[in-house]
């Protein structure tokens, strides 16, 4: 039974009009009819009232109706994807405040630095996402991408090594040391993780 004719069956079922559950969940009685002539569906918070005032388990309002289901499976990846827009935003804005308004060069460093912290939440948000829908163990996973992850740090340390070597410390090599050690760090903390979390 889709969801709809189970929302009218269950309201006659308790003997109520549609004006009753409208003034019960406090929404107009046209949302209520168009819920239940599929429509449209109501959102989490209306699904929970709607579920309390007719006394019945989520599971069952939303039992074969898989509308429904796919419709709260994209209200979840919207509300999941709403930071991620948010900050993409900023991004572009420090972009273009970057382009247009800076003229000194520690002001751009530390605009474009900024940028780079807030790409990174960009992309750490993306993976999270991509994670929730991957069913796969996240140990399989990293066994996936750790040794990408594993030569990225090893080139990183051998060019680091090499400019020490050749004393050519710049500020260049500066930063590219400053990264290797930051890439050990989360390849480390990574594994220990995935070692007690096996």
């Amino acid at each position: 039974m889709l969801f709809g004719e189970r929302l009218q069956q269950t309201r006659k079922e308790h003997h109520s009009t549609q004006q009753d559950v409208a003034a019960a969940l406090n929404v107009s009685r046209q949302t209520i009819s168009s819920w239940e002539t599929g429509k449209s569906y109501p959102d989490i918070d209306s699904l929970i009232r709607l579920s309390d005032f007719y006394d019945m388990s989520l599971d069952t309002m939303l039992k074969e109706d898989e509308g429904m289901k796919n419709y709260l499976k994209k209200q979840e990846v919207m509300a999941e994807i709403k930071p991620t827009r948010k900050l993409t935003v900023v991004i572009d804005i420090l972009f273009l405040v970057i382009i247009i308004f800076t003229p000194s060069v520690h002001i751009m460093k530390a605009l474009v630095l900024l940028m780079g912290l807030l790409n990174m939440a960009v992309i750490v948000h993306i993976s999270n996402l991509a994670k929730s829908a991957d069913e796969t163990d996240s140990w399989v996973r990293w066994l996936k991408v750790r040794w990408w992850w594993f030569g990225v740090a090893v080139i990183s340390s051998f060019i680091s090594g090499f400019s020490i070597y050749q004393q050519s410390f710049t500020n260049l090599s500066q930063n590219l040391l400053i990264l290797t050690f930051a890439l050990w760090f989360v390849l480390v903390a990574e594994e220990i993780r995935h070692h007690f979390t096996k």
